[in-house]
């Protein structure tokens, strides 16, 4: 039980995130902070992070008991569920890590299922411009219906519109998606659920929009979607 509670409080500490207010005229971000219980954390997928050798469940326990706020770092599969904690021995004095962005270039594979139930799998979408819009949740969505209107219309005029693939990665669940999302014939698919890859991207604005090219390279990032032309891609 001991460990059990110590487990909880790590992976508490580990998945503490405060995003940052966006305010420079053209519109505004939002300031989030949120703690999150990583329900699915199994000792068995604990590892040292540069011998990659697992870690046994004794000299776990022996860690969580020096040291509470035990960090480790995440690896994460395509569909945003993490494979491996990762243990630093050397990497243990900070106390609330801020993701690190994604660089510009090869973007990460990724699979993810919509709401609808359709799968949107990277390499299936070699050849297409994909704009992956994420937001946190549907509540204040609603004050930022317009900005996906503008991005569906520019989609809709584009003469390139056939290869554009459109998705929305929420935070909040299918259910919160289905029932408050208001936007009818709009072109982008929607994802819930996404705070793994959100975090496995190092998101920390939101609303935040990324440009992938024909290659699965990351080409460009928004935090305003006014800023974003379409077919200046495809020249």
């Amino acid at each position: 039980m001991i460990l059990t509670n110590k487990i909880i409080l790590i992976v508490t500490f580990f998945l503490l995130f405060t995003f940052i207010v966006k305010a420079q005229g053209k519109g505004i971000g939002i300031s989030y902070s949120k703690i999150v219980v990583d329900k699915e954390f199994n000792i068995d997928k604990v590892y040292y992070k540069f011998s990659g050798k697992k870690i046994p469940r004794k000299v776990f326990a022996s860690l969580t008991r020096k040291n509470p706020n035990l960090y480790l770092e995440k690896e994460y599969n395509e569909q945003g569920r993490v494979i491996k904690y990762l243990y630093d021995k050397d990497n243990q004095g900070v106390r609330l890590v801020k993701p690190k962005a994604i660089a510009k270039g090869n973007f990460p594979s990724f699979k993810f299922t919509t709401v609808e139930k359709n799968k949107i799998v990277s390499k299936n979408l070699l050849g297409k411009i994909i704009i992956l819009r994420f937001e946190l949740f549907v509540n204040d969505f609603r004050f930022k219906e317009n900005e996906i209107k503008e991005l569906d219309r520019k989609i809709n005029i584009s003469k390139n519109k056939e290869n554009i693939e459109a998705v929305i990665i929420f935070e909040c669940s299918e259910k919160e998606i289905i029932n408050g999302f208001s936007i009818p014939d709009s072109n982008f698919k929607l994802v819930g659920n996404g705070m793994n890859f959100i975090q496995k991207l190092g998101i920390s604005r939101f609303p935040y929009t990324l440009i992938i090219d024909q290659q699965g390279n990351l080409i460009d990032k928004f935090a305003f979607s006014e800023d974003i032309e379409l077919d200046k891609y495809f020249r």
